[in-house]
C-alpha cells in the first residue's frame, strides 16, 4: 500500500489529498482484518451516497448539519425497516410488526416499493432520475414520513 500511494505521489500529489480511494485504501489492511474480504466493494457507491447527504442537508438549519444529515438518515433507515414489514421493539419490551393494513398499502404504492430497494437504485447508471422520484412534490404520510406517490 506504501508503495501505491509513493508512486501516486509522484505522478500527481494532489490526488492522494482529492481522491478517496487513496484514502480508503489505508484502511484496507485493517477492514480485511475485521470484515473480512473486501470482494465487491467499490467506491462508487461511497461517492453517490454525497448525493444522499445533501438531500439529507435540504431541510437542516444548518447549525449542527452532521446532526441532522445522521437523524434524518436514521428516519429514512428506520421508515425503510417499517415498510418492508421489519420487526421492532415496543417500549413495553415486546417485539411487533406493522399491520396488515400497512402492508397492503405497501404492496400497491410504488413509492413504497422504490424506498424498499432504494439501495439497488442508487447504483444504477440512471441515479439523478432514481431520486427525483423521492423528491417531495405530492405527499402522503405515514408514521409522520412524507413519502412522494404518484
Amino acid at each position: 500500500i506504501a508503495n501505491v500511494l509513493d508512486r501516486a505521489a509522484q505522478l500527481d500529489p494532489s490526488k492522494i489529498i482529492a481522491k478517496m480511494k487513496y484514502h480508503l485504501l489505508v484502511h484496507a489492511v485493517e477492514d480485511i482484518r475485521r470484515f473480512g474480504p473486501i470482494v465487491g466493494v467499490a467506491t462508487e457507491g461511497y461517492e453517490s451516497f454525497n448525493l444522499i447527504f445533501r438531500y439529507c442537508s435540504i431541510l437542516s438549519n444548518h447549525i449542527s448539519p452532521s446532526r441532522d444529515i445522521a437523524h434524518q438518515l436514521a428516519r429514512q433507515e428506520a421508515f425503510r425497516h417499517t415498510i418492508s414489514s421489519g420487526w421492532y421493539k415496543t417500549e413495553d419490551g415486546n417485539w411487533k410488526q406493522p399491520g396488515q393494513a400497512l402492508r397492503a398499502f405497501v404492496a400497491k404504492a410504488s413509492c413504497c416499493t422504490k424506498c424498499i430497494i432504494y439501495g439497488q437504485l442508487v447504483r444504477s447508471s440512471d441515479l439523478w432520475v432514481s431520486i427525483q422520484s423521492y423528491l417531495p412534490i405530492q405527499r402522503s404520510f405515514i408514521n409522520g414520513y412524507a413519502i412522494r406517490c404518484r
